[in-house]
């Protein structure tokens, strides 16, 4: 059984936290989950209710076989779809994944429901600036003519992974870290940064942030429920490749995200009719994306223990697999040259040929990837080493991969 607490509210210095005890009997795991925002928002932070701490437990729950028991009340809306929809997906996509068939789903039992309005008036989008995120912005901030009401107000920036997957100090630093870089960003357009710090890592030891991330995030969201009236959700993945994948909830969001909502905040999963080379196309020539683009994994590898292989001033360190999927997009549309002060492309002509083999390689693996070869003009020149490499390169790298991890 998971059991959590019902939640409760602390204030220390410049933090206030909503708290609440977990404990993960089946695991061994017991700990205070909180959230912590800046004292200027501690007024939204909602404690009648324990949606945000039941959706970080779900895939916890799933995995492990595990029922949910809750000393607090949940929102009826969010109940009634994690009861009738989502638990029953989660546990069809765990059962394709691992093989483990006839396991019950786990069942989710709350002090109640409750059916509550608290009126919050903010429009709240995620501030990585990323592809999707930046997107989000250039849509439904700069461009946005249409839709008003889905206009964001607040910018926001969660620490439940993306900076590494441990709660450890180097993964807090870098998450302000990553505060002071966005502050120029919001300030030049008078949109505030809503930051919420967590230590919801203490209950997923996998280091896969993206088979947790929209739950995640979404559970940060709402914490916040008195503050939001909607939530824009970038969507990593577009219609054409939902699916329900244990390994990257991001894939089924657009299926998701209305089931996380509440009475209180609408969970919007924006931006699925676009795949991320279109989105690459609609951004690039944007003198902020130029300046802003920030696609790096170089902080959550260094936080998760992986060696940094080369120090970078730049924005993107150039090699990671965020990196070169970007720059490799770039590339074919001409555009890379602009990005030369943004991103570190000093060994592109090395990663070019190696990366385009694997691209070619996994095509049929990774929606990305196909979507990146679906842009290739004719006149893009593919080198003949990625050519005749990409015909070994599976089998090479699973020989790899088990020399590696003996």
């Amino acid at each position: 059984m998971i059991k959590i607490g019902k939640p409760y509210i602390e204030k220390n210095g410049n933090l206030t936290y909503l708290k609440a005890v977990v404990d993960n009997e089946g695991e061994g795991r017991k700990i205070t989950l909180f959230y912590a925002v800046e004292n200027l928002y501690s007024q939204y932070l909602c404690h009648e209710t324990a949606d945000a701490f039941v959706l970080p437990m779900l895939l916890r729950a799933v995995v492990s076989g595990q029922d949910i028991q809750i000393d607090a009340p949940l929102s009826e809306k969010l109940y009634h779809n994690l009861t009738h929809s989502v638990m029953y997906i989660l546990r069809f996509a765990h059962q394709k994944k691992s093989g483990i068939e006839n396991r019950a789903i786990p069942q989710i039992k709350c002090n109640g429901t409750i059916n509550l309005n608290f009126r919050g008036e903010a429009i709240g989008t995620g501030c990585s600036l990323g592809v999707d995120g930046f997107h989000v912005i250039k849509s439904y901030i700069f461009e946005n003519k249409e839709f008003p009401t889905y206009k964001p107000t607040h910018l926001a920036c969660f620490n439940v992974g993306a900076f590494g997957s441990d709660n450890t100090d180097g993964t807090r630093q870098s998450f302000y870290n990553e505060f002071e870089k966005l502050q120029g960003f919001s300030q030049r357009f008078n949109l505030p940064i809503v930051l919420v710090d967590t230590n919801i890592h203490e209950f997923y030891p996998e280091h896969e942030f993206n088979w947790s991330a929209s739950y995640l995030n979404i559970g940060c969201v709402l914490s916040l429920q008195k503050l939001w009236n909607r939530y824009l959700y970038a969507s990593g993945f577009s219609l054409e490749n939902l699916m329900f994948d244990f390994d990257s909830s991001c894939k089924s969001d657009p299926y998701s995200c209305p089931h996380l909502s509440t009475e209180s905040v609408e969970i919007v999963s924006v931006d699925m009719d676009k795949p991320r080379s279109e989105k690459v196309r609609d951004i690039m020539n944007d003198p902020l994306c130029r300046e802003y683009l920030n696609v790096c994994l170089r902080e959550q590898a260094v936080n998760n223990g992986i060696r940094d292989r080369r120090q970078s001033n730049y924005n993107n360190c150039g090699y990671c697999e965020k990196c070169l999927r970007t720059i490799l997009q770039l590339d074919i549309y001409g555009v890379l040259d602009d990005y030369k002060n943004t991103f570190d492309i000093s060994r592109w002509n090395f990663w070019k040929p190696r990366f385009l083999a694997r691209v070619i390689a996994y095509r049929k693996d990774d929606p990305m990837y196909e979507d990146i070869l679906n842009t290739i003009p004719p006149e893009y020149h593919i080198p003949m080493f990625s050519r005749l490499y990409s015909k070994i390169y599976k089998p090479f790298n699973a020989i790899r991969k088990k020399i590696t991890t003996r």
